[in-house]
């Protein structure tokens, strides 16, 4: 269903994440966890970062995961974050269960 959305609207990860997304990583950086100096114009370029990387790997098939990681890594310097930090970050496993 992902797939289908981003191959018949490119833009949906940035039309879809303009509210609770945006909020959570304009406090991030308002706690000094992101960098906050011109934060509208780092989320315009994050929200076009996600959104390339979703289709190159689900649409477009040019990315592997493993290199969607890397990418991905490479893309959290948008806010700030080091290389050896973003490294960790995506290379740590998603707890997605959920809890009741």
């Amino acid at each position: 269903m992902l797939r289908n959305c981003l191959n018949d609207v490119p833009d949906f990860m940035i039309q879809a994440d303009q509210g609770e997304g945006k909020r959570v990583f304009k406090f991030l950086a308002d706690a000094g966890e992101l960098k906050c100096d011109d934060f509208e114009q780092r989320w315009v370029l994050w929200a076009n970062i996600i959104s390339g990387l979703s289709r190159s790997v689900l649409v477009n098939e040019e990315l592997t995961p493993e290199q969607a990681d890397i990418a991905l890594g490479i893309a959290l310097s948008v806010w700030g974050i080091s290389d050896a930090k973003a490294k960790k970050l995506v290379s740590r496993d998603l707890d997605l269960t959920l809890v009741q």
